[in-house]
C-alpha cells in the first residue's frame, strides 16, 4: 500500500508542478498516467493493487517518474556513478561522482571539498533533457534515493540537498580536516610535486596507489 500511495502521488504532484495551461488538474493527472504507460487512473489503481510488495514495477516506475520531474525551487545537489575514485563512496563501495565545492586544506595540504547545495537544477535539468537528449533523474525522497543507489541507474541524479545532508552525512566528514593558518607557499610547493609525480606514473602506466 505504501507504495502504490507513493507512486500516485508522485503522479499528482507532477501534474501539480509541471501542468499543461489548456488542462484541468484531473486532465493533468491523467495525462502523466497516460505518460507513463497506463490507459486511466482506474488502469493504474488496478495494476498497482495486483502487484505484491516490493514489486521491481514500484522501482521501474518511480524512475520513469524522476526522468520526467521538473526540479522545485528547494536547493539541490547532483550526484553519479563513476568507475574512478572521487573520494565519494557510497553502501556497496560504489564511487559518485558529487557536485561539490572547495573549503581549503587539511594537514597534509589535500583538498577539503564537500557536497554543494547550489546545483541550478532549474536551468540545467531541462536544457540537458532537451539539448543533451541525456537521462537525468529528479529526486526527492528517501524511496527514490535508495532505489537510485540499490539499481544504479545510470545519468545525474539531481537529488534534494537536505537528503543528501541526511542521508550521506559522511560525505561532509572532511570538513573537520580543514586546518588555518598553514604555510601557503609550502602547500603550493607540495601540491606541484603531487602534481608532476602524478604525471610521471602516468606517463609511465602506472598509479601512485602502486608506488605508495
Amino acid at each position: 500500500m505504501h507504495e502504490n500511495m507513493h507512486i500516485e502521488n508522485s503522479i499528482k504532484e507532477l501534474a501539480r508542478r509541471t501542468p499543461s495551461s489548456d488542462l484541468s488538474h484531473c486532465q493533468n493527472i491523467d495525462h502523466y498516467i497516460q505518460k507513463l504507460g497506463f490507459n486511466n487512473r482506474h488502469h493504474l489503481k488496478t495494476y498497482l493493487s495486483a502487484q505484491k510488495p516490493n514489486s521491481p514495477i514500484f522501482t521501474q516506475l518511480a524512475k520513469a517518474i524522476c526522468a520526467i520531474r521538473e526540479p522545485s525551487t528547494e536547493p539541490y545537489g547532483a550526484l553519479e556513478f563513476v568507475e574512478y575514485r572521487t573520494g565519494y563512496r557510497i553502501r556497496g563501495g560504489y564511487n559518485v561522482d558529487v557536485h561539490d565545492i572547495w573549503l581549503g586544506l587539511d594537514a597534509d595540504y589535500r583538498d577539503v571539498r564537500i557536497p554543494s547545495g547550489d546545483f541550478d537544477a532549474k536551468r540545467v535539468v531541462p536544457y540537458t533533457r532537451n539539448d543533451a537528449d541525456t537521462t537525468i533523474y529528479v529526486i526527492e525522497n528517501l524511496y527514490e534515493l535508495q532505489a537510485w543507489e540499490k539499481h544504479k541507474w545510470q545519468g545525474m541524479a539531481v537529488v534534494s540537498f537536505t537528503l543528501i545532508q541526511t542521508h550521506y552525512k559522511h560525505f561532509f566528514a572532511s570538513e573537520g580536516r580543514l586546518i588555518e593558518g598553514y604555510d601557503e607557499d609550502h602547500a603550493r610547493k607540495v601540491i606541484q610535486a603531487r602534481t608532476e609525480i602524478r604525471r610521471i606514473l602516468g606517463n609511465s602506466g602506472l598509479t601512485i596507489d602502486e608506488v605508495l
